[in-house]
């Protein structure tokens, strides 16, 4: 599927991301470095929001085999 057809997970992504860069200090961290580089909270919200989808993806995938 692609990153569009998915809206429920896309929103559930979103929210996620949202809470990680108030509350985890990792995330606030890579906030503070892309800020840095002039990057865009659109921007840096999107790839926030691909590495948590590939960290759910490898823990759903190690539950289920």
């Amino acid at each position: 599927m692609t990153q569009h057809g998915d809206r429920q997970r896309n929103r559930t992504l979103d929210t996620i991301a949202k809470a990680r860069m108030r509350l985890d200090p990792a995330s606030k961290a890579y906030v503070h470095r892309r800020t840095e580089k002039g990057n865009t909270m659109r921007e840096f919200r999107r790839c926030l929001e691909g590495a948590i989808a590939r960290q759910l993806y490898r823990k759903f995938n190690a539950i289920t085999l």
